[in-house]
């Protein structure tokens, strides 16, 4: 039951997992651990640059012991919040080349579940293989806010890709052509594409024009999230009766239905 990340992640309240995982309704999944944009006000706890990924065969070996004990993803307590895999937690989960296949086996898995991937702009060198890594999705998330923009300067910068004057421009000019290979591989998988902005309503209206210029004739969608301190482990609200499957295979649940998996080191 111990969790990933050499320490960064703690356990769960009380440290001991339930017998049975019947009562889960929501699965988080970590394809990736590790980020290369560093943005410097990540919320999701200290990672480092060097990324390891979650493969299929390592994720079939914790899915049959996680279903022999129950889990289902049954029917949510709440039938507007469905159940849910959702890919996050401690790195940049586009960045996992075999995503799709992993999409594919939760699929198969759970028919009903919807799948949801939160991309912090990063990972994906292409158009191509930003469609072929969505594959089966229901919902991308974007992340487009200050501290995504930062990153995006800071990688743009080690990689020799800024030049010396409109940096602004450049780095606009390049998260407006990420957002517009969010709405191609929508419109080839069939997936909703929504924003997340960190940083309030203020963060909000300087971040709307850009993401309005890479989205002419469609409504987005954007939600704003208050910014939370870099290694808070606050970069995605917690899920009641949710269980965690991280890169390496090792996962926690919580312990009830209403009760949160929580990190204690």
């Amino acid at each position: 039951m111990e969790a990933a990340g050499k320490g960064i992640l703690g356990r769960i309240s009380g440290g001991k997992e339930p017998r049975t995982l019947e009562h889960i309704e929501h699965l988080l999944i970590e394809p990736t651990f590790g980020c290369k944009m560093q943005c410097r006000q990540c919320g999701s706890a200290p990672i480092p640059e060097h990324q390891a990924f979650l493969e299929v065969k390592t994720l079939r070996k914790t899915l049959d012991k996680l279903q022999a004990r129950g889990l289902s993803l049954s029917a949510p307590s709440f039938p507007s919040w469905p159940s849910s895999v959702i890919y996050g937690l401690h790195g940049e989960p586009l960045a996992n080349p075999g995503l799709h296949k992993i999409t594919r086996e939760l699929r198969e898995r759970f028919p009903r579940a919807k799948a949801v991937a939160f991309w912090g702009l990063g990972g994906v060198p292409s158009a191509e293989k930003l469609a072929e890594r969505t594959k089966g999705l229901d919902l991308l998330l974007l992340s487009v806010d200050g501290q995504h923009w930062g990153g995006k300067y800071l990688e743009m910068k080690r990689n020799g890709k800024l030049p010396e004057t409109k940096k602004t421009e450049a780095v606009d000019g390049e998260i407006r052509k990420l957002i517009k290979w969010a709405w191609s591989a929508a419109a080839e998988n069939n997936f909703r594409v929504e924003f997340n902005v960190v940083g309030g309503e203020r963060q909000k209206r300087q971040m709307l024009p850009l993401i309005e210029s890479a989205s002419p004739g469609r409504n987005a969608v954007v939600h704003t999230l208050e910014r939370e301190p870099r290694g808070s482990g606050k970069g995605h609200p917690p899920l009641p009766g949710h269980a965690n499957i991280y890169h390496d295979g090792t996962h926690a649940a919580s312990p009830s239905p209403g009760a949160y998996l929580v990190r204690t080191g």
